[in-house]
């Protein structure tokens, strides 16, 4: 099975973790991000993170690309992620 790159388990909540290219980590300030994906289902955290990280990657490709300020993503990425936030797997969607 594969596994999502940047997927850990943490107090029993699982998080991602994508590591910042190096060429960009001064302008974010950091050279990670890490963010709870707010689930303890392995399931639902492979949904959520791989959303989250083709935000990231997403982001990090239009900095390159844009010297100066930090961008936003393009309205065309925001297109195509849209749909996929607020994915719930069927057994956390019938639990709450």
């Amino acid at each position: 099975m594969t596994t999502l790159t940047g997927l850990h388990l943490r107090a029993g909540i699982y998080q991602l973790y994508v590591v910042i290219p190096t060429d960009l980590q001064a302008r974010f300030g950091r050279w990670r991000f890490r963010k709870s994906l707010g689930t303890s289902n392995r399931k639902e955290a492979e949904l959520r993170g791989t959303v989250e990280r083709a935000r990231l990657l997403a982001l990090f490709a239009s900095a390159k690309n844009t010297p100066g300020t930090l961008p936003a993503l393009s309205a065309q990425t925001q297109k195509v992620l849209e749909p996929l936030q607020g994915i719930l797997i069927p057994a956390e969607a019938n639990a709450g």
